[in-house]
């Protein structure tokens, strides 16, 4: 019982996990057609190559991020 209840938290979890992923790849959508992505939404400069690569969905540049 407690496996299977320790299984149904995970599949919780993970589902949250996924919407959130989901939402993000949206938002970015949203910038593209709005002609706003790779723009830092803190500071306003460009979003380094490198880090869009990484995180493609990145909404703030590094520094910001980190800041």
């Amino acid at each position: 019982m407690a496996a299977s209840e320790i299984s149904a938290s995970v599949q919780v979890r993970l589902r949250q996990a996924d919407s959130k992923l989901l939402q993000a790849i949206e938002d970015a959508l949203t910038r593209i057609r709005q002609e706003r992505f790779g723009i830092c939404e803190e500071c306003g400069l460009p979003i380094s190559k490198a880090r869009l690569d990484a995180v493609p969905w990145a909404r703030h540049c590094r520094d910001c991020k980190e800041g």
